[in-house]
């Protein structure tokens, strides 16, 4: 599982990254009560309590420990081992690897690309819209859901990180985690090298600027590129590169 706090680098800028961070780090320990053990729920009008899974909690968009749960481990190990079938195939073989495509992912329109390699945690947590492309290099952590809507590009070497961990040095050191999902709309173009963080929104029709690393939402029908990534105008009337 990867690190996804940016914050601490480059003066004010990192301030900014930070708190943003720790907002959203409190505000999910918030929900989740601050319980890192197991909590059990009052099922159904009986009262009978009901042990609670990581699984559980994780797609709950709460605090979870996904090193403890055998269910987690074991669908991660599976996608792995698909993802890694997809990514050996010959180039070539475009109906093979839909197929093992289609074996990983939630869901897909009748018509899609994702080049070789791709890797991902889950599968089941991401939807491909119609004519979705990525290039070579996309990395999807799906442990919260990740969807993309209709004529989606996707530049090569890109990463979509739902995962995050707490900043407080003795919940991270516990191993446990939250994910936040992430929403990119239609006809939205993301360019190389881009880094899309836990629980942004990339509204419809957006283009994304190489290198970018989108720590909030972008606007529809805007260009944004920066690192942290900020709108620099619409869309609209741009002949070329923004």
């Amino acid at each position: 599982m990867e690190a996804k706090a940016d914050g601490g680098r480059g003066g004010n800028r990192g301030s900014r990254l930070t708190e943003r961070f720790i907002g959203k780090a409190r505000r999910q320990r918030k929900r989740a009560g601050h319980q890192i053990v197991l909590r059990v729920l009052r099922a159904g009008t009986g009262g009978v309590a009901v042990e609670r899974t990581e699984k559980d909690k994780m797609l709950a968009g709460e605090l979870y420990s996904p090193g403890t749960d055998g269910l987690l481990a074991s669908e991660r190990a599976s996608c792995k081992g698909l993802c890694h079938r997809h990514n050996l195939m010959d180039p070539g073989d475009l109906n093979g690897r839909e197929g093992i495509l289609r074996e990983i992912l939630g869901s897909a329109g009748e018509s899609f690309l994702v080049e070789q390699p791709f890797w991902c945690d889950y599968g089941w947590n991401i939807a491909l819209g119609e004519r979705f492309y990525s290039n070579h290099g996309l990395v999807v952590l799906d442990c919260a859901p990740v969807s993309f809507g209709q004529d989606v590009m996707v530049g090569p070497n890109c990463g979509f990180y739902t995962a995050a961990h707490p900043l407080d040095p003795a919940l991270r050191v516990s191993g446990i985690e939250y994910a936040l999902p992430i929403r990119v709309g239609d006809g939205v173009w993301i360019g190389g090298g881009v880094t899309v963080l836990p629980g942004v929104t990339i509204g419809d029709w957006a283009v994304i600027g190489a290198g970018s690393v989108v720590t909030r939402d972008v606007p529809p029908r805007t260009v944004a590129a920066g690192n942290p990534c900020r709108a620099l105008g619409p869309a609209e009337g741009r002949d070329g590169k923004p």
